[in-house]
């Protein structure tokens, strides 16, 4: 069953969705003005940190260095006499590791400091304010109402590598509304609209969900989240359980949702569609 908000890249730059739910999308002019604000905020994100390839090297000659450093320990815990280990050459093994490790970690801390210090840089703010303000004209222009709620929806962008189109998945937020007997999404692109008597079910899905960013105010640790066991895995922010809104439509689909959201979004999609049921996949 397919994510419905699978996002494609479109000639304006703007994220296409294409669904038979979408009922109104924001306009060429808008779309370029996003296109040209994010490719600035690419270049500079770009530019905070170290190159891809060195950050790639460092994870390489942590773990390089992990495991070389690490045998010549395994055989201290069995002890193995000090005498073997330098006949051995083993403690050679101890030293070469330990320094791959400690350059590894050293590169890793020079990337979090620079990305740290262009975040805190009055470039960085600027670049969040215009896109805070070009958010707001296109909410404005897909007639957003003001009563809209932000609502964390797992999104999935297309991409391409090694000529094959990869979906991964974007915790993506959105603004949701009731417009009559349906349900209503805002992205910064478009409105999609759910009638209610298209929701053929809602699904707690008991397995973990992954995504990158985190777009709520309140840290993971913070009691309102901390319930829902947030956690963050490989720099990854994981949840279990998540939910499925199952539609009934052209082709099966449905909107994925983080379980800290069901309490909020649960109102919104109709009286017959709050109750769940519990699977596995």
């Amino acid at each position: 069953m397919k994510n419905l908000f699978r996002f494609h890249g479109s000639k304006e730059g703007a994220a296409q969705l294409d669904s038979e739910f979408v009922v109104k999308r924001i306009g060429s002019e808008t779309a370029a003005k996003q296109k040209k604000l994010r490719e600035e905020i690419e270049a500079f994100e770009k530019h905070t940190g170290i190159p891809q390839w060195l950050s790639l090297a460092a994870l390489v000659m942590m773990a390089l260095g992990f495991a070389l450093f690490a045998g010549p320990l395994d055989s201290l815990a069995d002890d193995v006499p000090y005498e073997t280990m330098v006949g051995n050459g083993l403690w050679w093994f101890f030293g070469i590791g330990l320094g791959l490790f400690i350059a590894g970690i050293g590169i890793k801390a020079v990337a979090f400091f620079r990305k740290k210090s262009a975040m805190a840089s009055p470039v960085c703010g600027d670049l969040e304010e215009r896109w805070k303000r070009l958010e707001r004209e296109s909410r404005e222009e897909l007639l957003v109402p003001g009563t809209a709620i932000p609502v964390d929806i797992i999104s999935e962008y297309g991409t391409f590598a090694f000529k094959q189109e990869l979906f991964p998945r974007v915790n993506s937020e959105q603004y949701v509304f009731c417009d009559g007997p349906a349900v209503c999404l805002a992205s910064i692109s478009c409105v999609v609209k759910i009638p209610y008597e298209r929701i053929e079910r809602i699904e707690r899905v008991e397995r973990g969900i992954t995504f990158p960013n985190w777009n709520k105010e309140q840290d993971i640790s913070a009691d309102v989240i901390k319930r829902y066991k947030v956690k963050v895995q490989n720099g990854q922010y994981r949840v279990k359980p998540y939910y499925r809104i199952v539609l009934r439509a052209n082709e099966p689909c449905a909107i994925l949702f983080p379980s800290y959201e069901y309490e909020r979004l649960s109102p919104l999609l109709g009286s017959s569609a709050t109750d769940y049921v519990t699977v596995k996949k």
